[in-house]
């Protein structure tokens, strides 16, 4: 039996409405241009693999896509509810580093999104 990394998304985005986008599609599009990042946190959870080989858990990060130029800013771990290391934490921050939604929304879009590690069985 071998195992292989799984990275499992989950986002919750707060919108007070939208011109252009409903919430929903918001949502999405968001979660489309964070799955664009995958490949690098599946590397970088498999890093934490070498030195932890049982390493699981949950990074959930607080961000605000910035109304008229589609930017991801302020990105910012929730440190009571993240569990994996320190390492694999700031892998995440910095894959969120220059993140443009594309098109801009007019409107400033907060969410929540997490990043969930776990081993697979196959």
């Amino acid at each position: 039996m071998t195992t292989r990394p799984v990275i499992g998304l989950l986002l919750f985005a707060a919108l007070g409405g939208c011109a252009v986008r409903s919430p929903e599609m918001y949502r999405d599009d968001t979660r489309k241009l964070l799955t664009t990042k995958r490949s690098v946190l599946a590397a970088c959870y498999d890093a934490e693999l070498q030195t932890h080989a049982h390493a699981t858990g949950k990074v959930i990060v607080h961000f605000t896509v910035e109304r008229d130029t589609g930017r991801v800013l302020n990105p910012r771990i929730d440190d009571l509810l993240s569990t994996p290391n320190r390492t694999l934490r700031g892998c995440v921050l910095d894959a969120m580093r220059d993140l443009i939604l594309a098109p801009p929304d007019d409107r400033n879009g907060d969410a929540t999104f997490t990043w969930e590690f776990k081993l697979a069985r196959s």
